[in-house]
């Protein structure tokens, strides 16, 4: 295939005249033959930007651990475990059992719904049970939740780098 003569001089051309339009970017010297103005570089092509990836771990904590008393809510009903005042307070579930016998039933469904919840049972306090995330398990949570959302920024700026092509 071959290009003729013309085409190649009116790509020659253009090229040069866009190199003559961005040349006053790369220096500071006014030089009449050049535009004098700039082109308007953005954040992003003049190398300032910067991505802040910042989780709010404690609303997603507080988010999961209104899931998970929905899910104990329903397993509790369905078996047959007794309870009142299931509440969230803080980074916890707090709820009373009705019956002292339940705390072998009442550990296993904490462990079907999540493995990653503990809990206490304070029977001096009216069958008191307190469900929360311990501290080495909200460690590996918020590193799981932060690469995540690392991944996913990183999806979205390959999808926004790759629409330019």
């Amino acid at each position: 295939m071959q290009i003729s003569y013309w085409k190649v001089i009116i790509i020659a051309l253009v090229c040069i005249l866009g190199f003559i339009v961005a040349l006053p970017n790369f220096t500071d010297k006014n030089y009449p033959f050049l535009p004098k103005e700039r082109i308007n570089l953005g954040l992003d092509l003049r190398g300032g930007s910067y991505l802040l990836l910042k989780v709010d771990f404690e609303t997603y904590l507080k988010d999961q651990l209104e899931i998970n008393a929905d899910m104990l809510r329903r397993e509790l009903r369905k078996n047959q475990i007794g309870y009142s005042n299931l509440s969230n307070k803080g980074n916890e579930l707090i709820l009373n059992l009705r019956d002292l016998n339940s705390i072998d039933k009442i550990s296993s469904v904490i462990k079907s719904i999540n493995k990653d919840l503990s809990y206490n049972f304070y029977p001096e306090q009216n069958d008191l049970v307190k469900l929360y995330f311990a501290l080495d398990k909200l460690d590996k949570l918020q590193d799981l939740i932060f690469c995540i959302c690392s991944i996913k920024s990183l999806i979205i700026i390959f999808k926004n780098l790759f629409c330019f092509f």
